[in-house]
């Protein structure tokens, strides 16, 4: 992260100059874009923002300052797990999801922007805010839906299931930061088996889940940031990719009430299977499937019967 300035000695050899904190995050930049990874400017910049707890605008203002030695070792260490394909989200324990900000760690998958249209969804067709809605949150992960859900349904009792213990661990992290604690719960369990046993059957008013949906061919052509760090079994459902939907369908059509709905994020293709899953079951139907921003239909939406 050093440079040598010309024209200056000390003790007979060149001086060493500190680089400015924009010298730096140009290094960086380079070296990210050189090794292919994408928005390597601005993956430069969040890495120094992160080290200095600035955001942007302090960031920009602070360019032409030094970063003086004890920062520079650590924004290297910072940029070499980049470089190694760590994703960005987990090396800065960041991401955003519905404006705001979670926590995340390799425990739990990281949120992505797609996930949105399921909390979209649920609020067009529940648009009372003050419902006494019972929501369920099956795979929750970070925590990201069952915290979103409510703290747009501030009178609804959320419930967040998660078969992994450590990917709890970080959405009651997240919990805790959002200030829902009281109206949270989180539940060690295979999908909706624990909640089909807490609550008994027909009680839900809701169900979202974003579960795995990866087929085992697929996993080698994810991308290493996916395949090498998040944890797999958050993203491979099995041979097919429609494992779990198999599975849960049936359990939502015990758990939900008469009329209640559910939310299904599913990969691309996936959405014909998923219908003909839901449609297999007597109890339930499906409504309609919801494209992404890139048209693929992203999300599966059902009803139990009344």
């Amino acid at each position: 992260m050093r440079r040598r300035v010309k024209g200056r000695k000390t003790n007979g050899e060149n001086s060493v100059a500190d680089p400015t904190i924009a010298e730096a995050v140009d290094t960086a930049a380079k070296l990210l874009e050189e090794q292919g990874i994408a928005e390597g400017r601005r993956t430069a910049q969040l890495l120094m923002m992160h080290l200095l707890k600035v955001e942007m605008a302090e960031l920009l203002s602070r360019g032409k300052k030094r970063l003086t030695p004890d920062l520079q070792a650590p924004y290297s260490g910072l940029l070499n797990r980049r470089l190694r394909h760590e994703p960005l989200q987990y090396i800065t324990s960041r991401a955003e999801f519905w404006s705001r900000e979670f926590y995340v760690d390799p425990r739990a998958l990281i949120p992505r922007p797609e996930t949105e249209h399921i909390a979209e969804e649920v609020l067009r067709d529940f648009p009372d805010k003050n419902s006494k809605l019972r929501i369920v949150d099956v795979g929750a992960g970070t925590g990201i839906l069952a915290i979103i859900l409510a703290l747009e349904y501030p009178k609804a009792r959320v419930i967040g299931v998660d078969l992994a213990h450590g990917a709890l661990e970080v959405a009651a992290i997240n919990v805790s930061r959002m200030n829902v604690s009281g109206r949270v719960e989180l539940v060690h369990g295979d999908l909706l088996a624990p909640v089909i046993e807490k609550l008994g059957g027909g009680a839900a008013d809701i169900i979202v889940s974003n579960p795995p949906y990866i087929s085992l061919g697929e996993a080698s052509s994810l991308a290493p940031e996916v395949i090498q760090a998040e944890p797999r079994e958050a993203l491979l459902a099995g041979p097919t990719g429609l494992e779990i939907f198999n599975r849960l369908v049936p359990q939502v059509a015990v758990a939900l009430a008469p009329g209640g709905r559910f939310y299904l994020e599913c990969g691309a293709g996936q959405a014909g299977d998923v219908k003909r899953i839901i449609d297999a079951e007597e109890a339930v139907k499906h409504l309609r499937a919801v494209p992404d921003l890139q048209g693929i239909e992203r999300v599966v939406i059902g009803e139990r019967r009344s």
